[in-house]
């Protein structure tokens, strides 16, 4: 059944996230905006993700304007016909694309991010040091 908000899909991605994220938090300030999530993983770094149900190409815009303080970004959108134009054009940036396949009911990996290398370091310390601290959200 089709998500009819962009939370619905964030609701569903929950379980996903819970298993490769160490920590994490919604709707991280970062600049005059926020990063639909971002979270540490396992290693420390740093993972944004902009969930989308139409507009993918302003998820990929959002990631980039935002990529100096990313280690590695994610779009993710429901299963769509056209996954291999949105992943030839993530892959531009070096984003990764996580789907909601419906019939498996769970997040897939379609794609994975590269990780970034030249990034911000006070956007960096700042970004973990608000994760850490539970931001203001609290999530796991």
């Amino acid at each position: 059944m089709p998500f009819q908000y962009e939370t619905d899909l964030e609701k569903a991605a929950t379980p996903f996230l819970d298993r490769i994220l160490y920590k994490y938090d919604w709707q991280v300030p970062l600049y005059n905006r926020v990063i639909d999530l971002v979270g540490l993983d396992f290693d420390m770094n740093i993972i944004g993700v902009e969930f989308k149900l139409r507009n993918w190409r302003k998820a990929l815009e959002q990631l980039q304007s935002n990529s100096n303080s990313l280690d590695y970004m994610y779009i993710c959108i429901p299963k769509v016909n056209f996954i291999e134009k949105i992943k030839k054009e993530a892959s531009y940036i070096g984003a990764g694309v996580l789907v909601y396949d419906y019939n498996l009911n769970t997040i897939i990996i379609e794609q994975k991010s590269r990780k970034r290398g030249s990034k911000w370091e006070p956007n960096i310390e700042y970004i973990k040091d608000y994760i850490k601290k539970g931001g203001k959200n609290g999530n796991k």
